[in-house]
């Protein structure tokens, strides 16, 4: 597995940090508690969306 060189690293981060001084400027700034936060309730409403139900069947409802 090859690792990400550090001058790509630091573009990286310098991109972050410059679209989060963007957001606070247009005051659309949201903190990474909210974020995380939200997507934790968004992932847990789609797993609660995929679980199938277990039905319990008697063998002879297949034949």
């Amino acid at each position: 597995m090859s690792s990400v060189s550090p001058r790509r690293q630091f573009e990286f981060v310098e991109r972050g940090l410059a679209a989060a001084e963007e957001a606070r400027a247009r005051n659309c700034y949201v903190c990474a508690r909210t974020v995380l936060r939200r997507l934790r309730k968004q992932l847990d409403a789609a797993k609660q969306a995929t679980i199938p139900t277990v039905r319990h069947q008697r063998e002879d409802d297949f034949l």
